[in-house]
């Protein structure tokens, strides 16, 4: 693994907590940037990553943030706060746009 493609991983998985947003957002959630991430430690393939959000700020139609932890065994190996918006689907899906080749 390249160490760009681990931070993304954790990135991505932090970003994953459908039930924490469906519940304020019932539409999808895009990832809206990140904030104070710390990578502390790193995680090598066969790892067990297990991350933990919290909900910190809600702004209903608007976004959410939420501090995230990511441990490896009882390390935190990533820490930081990440972003979620409201996308739109139902407007992008009735305003597509198909291409020709």
């Amino acid at each position: 693994y390249k160490k760009g493609a681990l931070k993304k991983n954790m990135i991505n998985q932090a970003s994953g907590d459908p039930g924490t947003l469906r519940k304020t957002f019932p539409g999808k959630i895009g990832f809206g940037g990140l904030e104070a991430v710390r990578f502390r430690e790193p995680v090598r393939p066969g790892d067990r990553l297990v991350v933990a959000v919290e909900r910190v700020r809600v702004r209903p139609k608007a976004m959410i943030l939420c501090r995230f932890q990511g441990l490896v065994g009882e390390s935190i190996v990533v820490d930081g706060v990440i972003k979620g918006v409201p996308l739109p689907v139902d407007f992008l899906t009735a305003n597509q746009i198909t291409s020709t080749p």
